[in-house]
């Protein structure tokens, strides 16, 4: 299916939610409400303005970083990265968001890694395997 909605991540955690069919954005306060047959349901805070949209006619952009097109193919899977990336409809004051903690320099163990993230080997004995 074509994209509809653009879901996209700003600096300042800024979140703009884009209609593609309306080529405007039509929020950048709408809160994830739900879902319904793998359908994603989106309100305006205080519950107006309510849109519906398939989960494949969805793509997440994190502009703050490589701003590619993320698809998700299960609910569980686009909410975990919304979550990951701080959307305020999952994520919360004072929560964690992983993303700026997970290190992809292999190098490091437990250590903060040459991108500024943690990383912990996998090896439970600790040094090379």
């Amino acid at each position: 299916m074509a994209i509809k909605l653009q879901i996209r991540k700003k600096a300042g955690n800024v979140w703009d939610y884009y209609d593609v069919d309306k080529d405007e954005t039509v929020s950048s306060s709408k809160q994830f409400m739900g879902t319904q047959a793998n359908a994603v349901e989106f309100s305006q805070p205080y519950g107006n303005d309510f849109a519906r949209f398939p989960l494949d006619e969805i793509a997440i952009y994190d502009d703050t970083a490589s701003g590619t097109e993320e698809v998700y193919s299960t609910i569980p899977e686009f909410a975990a990265r919304l979550k990951a990336l701080g959307n305020p409809s999952f994520y919360r004051s004072g929560d964690v968001v992983i993303a700026d903690f997970v290190s992809s320099d292999a190098g490091n163990i437990i250590i903060i890694g040459t991108d500024g993230k943690l990383y912990a080997d996998g090896n439970v004995n600790g040094g090379t395997p």
